[in-house]
């Protein structure tokens, strides 16, 4: 299972530069932990936490199937259901969190940060920092191939966020 070499299956989700923080961890118990306890090993990003989350649980479940149990089907999500849970989330939430503007050196953890899967575009940006990036335009995005409205949109919300969190704490 690559599990067994969890620097490598961090390495393929694109967040190689996290395996410190598992440094001397059993994968079996890290793939316990849920949202909450991630924060424990120091990661301060909802979105790369939701992504590990979402992975351990496919992990989990592979598991169990590969020992024969019962795995009950993934819901349909229903769209009301969401969209009460965001706005519940939003209700309760602990306001900006906390960027490690250190692990966004790592343009895979970055680009992850802004919304989870966009982290496959890494190899667009290898020869810009977060800094650079976060100055893009939607011309600039198109220039290397990011053609996808979606996408785009998604990328320039999350620059203009990081560029004011990142003003507002003297970063940039």
């Amino acid at each position: 299972m690559l599990c067994l070499d969890f620097p490598a299956w961090l390495d393929g989700l694109g967040l190689k530069v996290l395996t410190p923080k598992f440094q001397d961890k059993n994968w079996e118990t890290i793939i316990e932990t849920n949202m909450d306890g991630l924060k424990e090993f120091d990661i301060t990003c909802r979105e790369i936490r939701k992504r590990l989350a979402i992975h351990f649980d496919i992990v989990k479940r592979a598991l169990a199937i590969s020992r024969g149990e019962q795995v009950p089907p993934l819901e349909k999500k229903d769209p009301k259901l969401i969209s009460q849970a965001k706005k519940a989330f939003k209700e309760n939430s602990e306001g900006p969190e906390e960027i490690d503007y250190e692990m966004m050196n790592d343009n895979s953890y970055f680009l992850h940060s802004i919304t989870n899967g966009l982290g496959r575009f890494a190899p667009l940006f290898e020869d810009k920092n977060w800094k650079e990036i976060i100055n893009m335009k939607t011309g600039d995005l198109k220039r290397i191939s990011i053609t996808d409205g979606l996408v785009i949109a998604k990328m320039m919300k999350g620059f203009k966020y990081h560029y004011f969190r990142a003003k507002e704490n003297n970063i940039i």
